[in-house]
């Protein structure tokens, strides 16, 4: 299962995006995550579903500086990728 999720909120400045790879990495995820120029964080992870549906959770709290506003998400067609990177 591959998804694309928008979070949207203060997640920029705030390890944000290194919060997500690790939390990605400790639940067997690959993909990739980056910043947006809106402000946003955008991410695309492939694994399973469970483990999908974790990576979801801990997006919507996020790290202890963040502050979540919502979290937008899409189911894509699966895709291949190893391990989990930051994208500049």
């Amino acid at each position: 299962m591959t998804v694309e999720f928008v979070i949207r909120g203060k997640v920029q400045g705030v390890g944000y995006r290194y919060f997500v790879r690790s939390a990605a990495k400790d639940l067997g995820l690959t993909g990739w995550v980056m910043n947006r120029q809106d402000g946003n964080v955008l991410l695309q992870a492939t694994g399973s579903a469970s483990a999908i549906a974790a990576l979801k959770e801990k997006c919507l709290a996020g790290p202890r500086a963040a502050v979540v506003e919502g979290l937008d998400e899409q189911v894509l067609p699966e895709e291949k990728c190893e391990g989990f990177q930051i994208r500049r």
